[in-house]
Formats: C-alpha cells, structure tokens, sequence
C-alpha cells in the first residue's frame, strides 16, 4: 500500500470511516449502490454507472494509448 496517499483518497477514506460508524450506530440502507453512493457522497447515478461498466466487464480507467510514432 502506499505510503503517501494523495488529499482526495484521504478524504474518501475519511468519508467511508465516517458513513460506517454511523452506519454501525443507527443501521444504515440495505441497496449496495445507495450505501456506496451516501458512503463516497457521489450522486447514485455515478455509481450505477460504475456498477454498470463492471457487469459488463469494461474498464473502470481508460488505459493510456502507446505512441508508435517514430
């Protein structure tokens, strides 16, 4: 794992600790998209979108293209 993690995985990370204990204190949602969607603070539809590319087994990142140029 990396050592130095950049601000904006920090403040994912800060967000999903904070969703689960408050998850964990008061039960939380039971559809996995919305749970995931409340725990990053991402609209619902970025995460179906997401959730979409990975059933039908697209990259989640574009692969950067090769120069083959000369």
């Amino acid at each position: 794992m990396p050592k130095d993690l950049n601000s904006q995985l920090k403040k994912l990370v800060a967000s999903l600790i904070s969703y689960f204990e408050k998850e964990r204190d008061s039960g939380g949602p039971r559809d996995v998209l919305k749970r995931v969607a409340d725990a990053l603070q991402l609209h619902p539809s970025t995460v179906s979108a997401i959730s979409k590319n990975i059933k039908e087994g697209r990259p989640l990142c574009q692969q950067p293209q090769e120069n083959t140029a000369s």
